[in-house]
């Protein structure tokens, strides 16, 4: 893994106030990517998550099958999800009292990408 600087690319608008961020990434034989991100505010974890790029020619369905099985994994520790579809993303919110949580699937171009993202609820 490679840490790479902290750009907003634009979100950041929609996220409390934070210190630090980090991002890290590596890119495997396939071409795959992963991204990981951790945003901190005095110390504290805000959110933490991470993002994988899959090329379609390459993987034209494990992304799909990635991001089921972490819907899977989210609906067993939050319960039932929050679905929301926006402009072909396939977004699913959690949350408890300690944490809040989204996961996404989105085609762009010749990609395939999944997203999955914990904040901490004491800054939400």
């Amino acid at each position: 893994m490679v840490e790479i600087d902290y750009i907003d690319v634009g979100y950041d608008d929609n996220l409390p106030e934070f210190d630090k961020g980090y991002n890290l990434t590596t890119k495997s034989e396939n071409s795959v990517i992963a991204r990981i991100e951790i945003l901190s505010r005095e110390e504290d974890v805000l959110q933490g998550g991470f993002q994988i790029t899959y090329p379609r020619y390459v993987f034209s369905s494990k992304a799909k099958k990635h991001f089921n099985k972490l819907n899977n994994i989210a609906h067993e520790h939050y319960g039932e999800g929050f679905p929301m579809n926006s402009e072909g993303v396939e977004i699913l919110n959690y949350g408890n009292e300690n944490s809040i949580c989204y996961i996404s699937f989105i085609k762009i171009k010749n990609v395939d990408a999944v997203t999955f993202k914990v904040g901490n609820k004491i800054f939400w």
